[in-house]
């Protein structure tokens, strides 16, 4: 490649490395139809350069506070699922395999490793411009993921062509997950122009005003990208390749296995009758073939339209809302978990049973069967504090080369009562925290106390603190119960 070493291997990489080799030639633009008019070459790092990068991305990933993959075409390549860009007649790409439908694709090795990143506490955030699901066939946590163009098991969030407008919610996440991020994955996307490219835009220009306290942007993939000068590392490889090597450096446990399917069709899950989360409700989903359903999501594209469960199929649900949709199995595990803020789809007449407690050890309930065109509230008083499980703060950790890596987060039954967690680590600044289960991850090389300010639905506001135990490893070395008023 004829380029500067920055271009070649990105800031933080070395001028010593050989440049990357062409390996498929193309006379066509990757994408000329959003305008990115770059050549669609293929190039590849040598194996050794391969190898010292990915060491490289393993140390940012470490180090990273708040880290995002920002994930294109080119990671359900592998999968067999058409990419736009790929126009080398000997593209690297091209040994797929065939499916006889892009929805009974499975997940590739590399959505694997970003499930067990995630587990392991070194990926926070996930935003997908694909359709695919791959992700949380994967086992990644839907509460996680911003399927910002659309998905194909969201019956609440069809597909947005790209002269369309973003959804309103998922959009504002986006931003703050923009703003949050310190090291942006960004992987298997040519950068075409389309505005969720700013997760990868952002922490680039960020880091390269302030590279000690923003890592940047790592991009690995097989073409040129309008970033590449300005990235912190550049990567050229296929990425089940790249990402093994990630997984064998972060020393993550990388499981293939399939996603299991919840045994039932009926959950009774923790949301109101606008299938918002609301740890006082108890409401009856009722996925049963012939089942009445209703888009309840504020802003989406088909918000109210209804329609009606057709039945099983091998990843969740066939519905029948305008046309055929799918809803993915992980939707209603996570929902009986509370880790969800919004239900994509509910029944139209909707069971829920209002949680009353009496004491904190019994509680009542009062039944009201509502709908999300006119709900009807059950008016007994409502304590939530008193019907709460054990509240803690929950701490991990491992011992490091350069340091421990810990991680805080908060107890699950807990966190359906929890709106956000203000964490305030030691000798650095506050960190909001939007999502279940509200985990904090920090290397450091000394111990100390973290400080919490819980918020909680009620509109009341704990003040809380954990002691950092750094002694031993594991998942829950130590534990601190919150106090409740």
């Amino acid at each position: 490649m004829d380029a500067s070493w920055e271009t070649c291997h990105g800031f933080r990489g070395r001028p010593e490395w050989s440049s990357p080799r062409l390996v498929a030639r193309s006379d066509q633009a990757n994408r000329a139809d959003t305008g990115n008019h770059t050549v669609a070459n293929e190039y590849l790092d040598d194996t050794d350069v391969l190898s010292a990068k990915m060491r490289v991305v393993a140390d940012l990933v470490r180090r990273s506070h708040f880290c995002t993959a920002y994930t294109g075409a080119g990671l359900s390549r592998s999968a067999g699922i058409p990419d736009y860009a790929s126009k080398a007649a000997n593209s690297v790409a091209n040994s797929t395999p065939t499916i006889r439908n892009s929805l009974d694709a499975q997940p590739t090795y590399a959505h694997h490793v970003l499930t067990a990143m995630e587990r392991a506490g070194f990926l926070h955030h996930f935003v997908q411009q694909n359709h695919d699901g791959l992700p949380q066939k994967a086992g990644f946590p839907q509460s996680k993921i911003n399927e910002i163009h659309g998905a194909w098991f969201d019956p609440s969030n069809p597909v947005v062509q790209f002269s369309e407008s973003l959804r309103r919610d998922l959009f504002k996440w986006m931003c703050e997950t923009e703003t949050q991020t310190d090291l942006c994955l960004c992987l298997g996307t040519s950068l075409s122009g389309m505005n969720a490219d700013r997760c990868a835009y952002t922490p680039a220009s960020r880091s390269m005003e302030d590279p000690d306290g923003v890592l940047g942007t790592i991009i690995i993939n097989i073409q040129r990208t309008p970033l590449d000068a300005r990235c912190a590392l550049r990567v050229w490889g296929k990425l089940d390749d790249c990402m093994r090597l990630l997984a064998q450096n972060l020393g993550v446990a990388v499981s293939t296995a399939p996603l299991e399917l919840p045994p039932t069709d009926v959950f009774y899950v923790p949301y109101d009758s606008y299938g918002k989360l609301d740890p006082r409700c108890r409401m009856t989903l009722d996925l049963r073939p012939g089942a009445s359903v209703v888009i309840p999501v504020s802003g989406a594209k088909n918000e109210g339209q209804s329609g009606v469960v057709v039945g099983r199929n091998h990843d969740g649900w066939t519905v029948d809302i305008d046309h055929r949709r799918c809803l993915g199995s992980w939707w209603a595990t996570e929902a009986e978990r509370g880790s969800l803020p919004q239900l994509p789809i509910i029944n139209i007449r909707p069971h829920i049973e209002t949680v009353v407690p009496q004491t904190a050890a019994s509680t009542t309930t009062a039944a009201t069967t509502t709908s999300p065109t006119s709900p009807a509230r059950a008016t007994a008083a409502v304590a939530p504090r008193a019907a709460m499980p054990a509240a803690l703060i929950v701490q991990s950790h491992s011992a490091r080369s350069n340091g421990h890596r810990w991680s805080v987060v908060l107890s699950e039954g807990f966190c359906p009562f929890v709106l956000r967690v203000t964490w305030l680590p030691p000798n650095e600044p506050a960190v909001d925290v939007n999502a279940a289960p509200f985990a904090l991850t920090r290397t450091t090389t000394a111990g100390g106390v973290v400080r919490a300010q819980i918020h909680l639905r009620d509109g009341s506001v704990l003040q809380c603190e954990h002691e950092l135990v750094l002694a031993r490893d594991g998942p829950s070395v130590a534990s601190t119960p919150v106090p409740l008023p």
